[in-house]
This record gives structure tokens, sequence and C-alpha cells, in this order.
């Protein structure tokens, strides 16, 4: 067992990439528990630019979430990961990360549960996800409580009722939000 800082890249393929769309599959594994964020760059073949790729960021912190559950840090890298890969326009990735947040029972994961909620949210809306959204957002709002965000939780909840067509929904929730 290695726990040397350092990553280990398996291929059973050349690892060659081009613009005609030509991929590379590989794994990457963490050497040894990350103390800070990890990131890996990448040099194209002539060598005169230096890449760095988002993306294999969030694969890293998730990985390193799913290899080590018990790990003080599994709970945060899920959670980077999550927002790693929303930002990778990669939306059923982040929601199915931020769910393993989400139903988390390690303690570390409450302050981050309300945060992932919001966000999951969020992209079933950008998912044409519409009641899954709409639901969520009354969620939230309600889990909220007194925060000032609540009211602007119930009013997106309001509105994608609306437009779904349930108009009972989005009463209840332009009322909670004429309330808040």
């Amino acid at each position: 067992d290695d726990d040397s800082p350092g990553i280990t890249v398996y291929s059973f393929s050349n690892l060659i990439t081009a613009e005609d769309g030509t991929t590379a599959t590989f794994t990457m594994n963490l050497n040894s528990q990350p103390t800070k964020d990890v990131t890996i760059g990448f040099l194209n073949q002539d060598l005169l630019s230096y890449e760095s790729n988002n993306s294999i960021l969030h694969v890293a912190m998730e990985a390193f979430a799913r290899q080590n559950p018990t790990s003080s840090l599994a709970t945060s890298a899920m959670f980077n990961a999550a927002i790693n890969y929303e930002r990778a326009a990669k939306n059923s990735s982040a929601i199915a990360a931020h769910n393993v947040v989400i139903q988390s029972r390690d303690k570390a994961a409450d302050p981050l549960k309300p945060k992932s909620r919001r966000i999951v949210a969020k992209l079933y809306q950008d998912a044409g996800m519409l009641e899954d959204a709409a639901k969520a957002y009354h969620a939230t709002a309600v889990e909220a409580g007194k925060d000032p965000l609540a009211a602007n939780l119930f009013f997106n909840s309001a509105v994608i009722y609306e437009a779904l067509g349930k108009n009972v929904e989005a009463v209840q929730n332009y009322e909670s939000y004429f309330a808040t």
C-alpha cells in the first residue's frame, strides 16, 4: 500500500485524442488521501501548451468519496464533485452526487444538505424535470424556514406549478411566498 502522493493511471488502449473526436478511456486512482483539492494537468502532443481539465477533478473527488466512505472528508469530496459536475454541465452526474450528500447519515453532511437540495431543484429545472423541480423548490423553501431565501424558493415552486397547470399547488406556494 503506497501512501505517497500521486496518481495511478490505468489504460487498456492508447491515450491519444484528436480534434476529430477520437477519445481515450482510462481510469485514475489517487495513491493517497488528498489534503487539498486535486488538479491534474495534461500536456498536448507538441508540448507547447498546458491544458487543465476540470472534469478530472470531479471524477477524482467522487472516486475518493466512494473509495473512502468512512473518511471525514468523504462528504465534502462528494459535494465538491457534485459542484464540479454541475460546472462541467454534467447535470445527471451532479444530481446523483448531490443525492449522495442528501442521503448521507454522516453528521458532516448536515450543513451541506440544504445547499445540495437547492442546487438539485435548479438542476431538475434545467433538465426540464419540472414537477421534480417544483417539489424540490417547495421542500427547500419549507426547510429554509425564516431564511429570506425561502420566499424565492416558494416563488420558484409556484411559477413552475402554474406552468404545469397545477393551480392548487401554485396558489399554495404563492400564498407561502407572500406570507414570508
